[in-house]
């Protein structure tokens, strides 16, 4: 990975977690420092900026409410008592282990914390494309608290599918190297006709170039796409093609969406 992409994914990263407000003063001065030395006219930071706020704002529609019972508000507040508090002046020692009640695990450090928001943001902003149009919607699609759940666990990685015609909007893959279920996302995509079916491909670093296997079908609804896919457990490219009912067992038409070699 070059120095440039990694700068790049940190401030990303930096960008993801401050909008859910989990920075704390020294990474938000990075952060601050990051954006100060790209330039307020940057415009990839404009766009990471704008899409990040919009993904925490439209995290809260992912999931519906439920009301707190007595017992997890009793959990909740057991486990804030616990919790060891911020000391001044000298390095804190450690707190003595405690007795805790049943279903309490003790709050581990702040920077932990902070990187499963960001994973979460991350997933938040996979969803942004189907999140945003929840305006006039009673809830978030079926599928959507299984992508968060999904992309928040470790060594998830993400592909970028660009469309092949050079414009229009991206679709994403959601992965893990080394299994095989995945999740495919994306917006602003028009149903095919005549009953075809959207379909994956992905190649395998073993197979010979060109060969493609299937992952799965999907269709958009309303011109949202959100399906749960499977891959190859060691993919280097995806792909995707109009396909007759039902999928085809090999490509039959030029893939419309490709995705670069992956790492």
């Amino acid at each position: 990975m070059s120095a440039v992409r990694s700068h790049d994914e940190r401030l990303e990263e930096l960008i993801a977690v401050d909008a859910l407000g989990g920075l704390d003063p020294s990474d938000r001065q990075e952060l601050h420092l990051a954006l100060t030395d790209h330039g307020d006219d940057c415009p990839d930071c404009a766009v990471l900026l704008a899409a990040h706020a919009e993904a925490a704002a439209a995290l809260a529609l992912a999931l519906d409410p439920a009301p707190v019972g007595s017992w997890e508000e009793e959990r909740l507040m057991a486990a804030v008592r616990l919790s060891p508090r911020p000391q001044t002046g000298r390095q804190a020692e450690p707190s003595p282990p405690r007795d805790l009640p049943p279903g309490v695990v003790a709050l581990e450090p702040r920077r932990r914390a902070r990187r499963w928001i960001s994973a979460v943001a991350v997933a938040a902003s996979l969803t942004i494309g189907i999140l945003a149009g929840f305006a006039v919607a009673p809830r978030a699609p079926s599928g959507t608290s299984a992508l968060l759940a999904f992309e928040a666990r470790p060594g998830t990685r993400l592909a970028t599918l660009h469309p092949a015609s050079g414009s229009g909007r991206a679709l994403t893959v959601a992965y893990r190297p080394g299994e095989t279920a995945a999740w495919i996302v994306g917006s602003e995509l028009t149903k095919p006709t005549g009953g075809r079916t959207f379909e994956l491909w992905y190649h395998r670093t073993e197979d010979p170039p060109g060969q493609m296997s299937p992952a799965g079908v999907f269709v958009p609804s309303h011109g949202h796409v959100l399906a749960e896919v499977h891959v190859g457990a060691t993919v280097d490219v995806l792909a995707v093609s109009v396909e007759p009912p039902g999928g085809s067992d090999h490509p039959t038409t030029k893939p419309i969406f490709v995705s670069a070699t992956l790492a």
